[in-house]
């Protein structure tokens, strides 16, 4: 009786094939180890970049608030001093009356 089978495969072939899978496996594994290595240092310089961004905002953000304030006393310094250029104005105005009517 002759039965059909299909082709013997020969033990050593079979191991090689189990062993280039392993191998395959191995290279994946690698492949994917060093994209997460890559990954979490880009997390990781992403989150440096992130935390440099927030400590040049707070520094701008203080300027700003530094600044402003000085501008408003500035500003409150210089109103002041027109007043009292103003009064001086005006008290100049009224002796030079008091100097005519004086006069006359």
């Amino acid at each position: 009786i002759i039965r059909n089978m299909g082709p013997k495969k020969n033990k050593k072939k079979a191991e090689e094939e189990t062993n280039e899978g392993d191998f395959n496996d191995r290279d994946e594994h690698a492949r994917l180890d060093a994209e997460r290595k890559e990954k979490l240092a880009l997390i990781e310089k992403e989150e440096g970049d992130f935390n440099e961004y927030q400590q040049q905002r707070e520094r701008l953000n203080y300027f700003w608030i530094v600044e402003k304030k000085e501008l408003d006393r500035k500003r409150a310094e210089l109103r002041n001093k027109e007043r009292e250029q103003q009064d001086l104005e005006e008290k100049h105005q009224v002796k030079i009356k008091v100097e005519k009517q004086r006069l006359k």
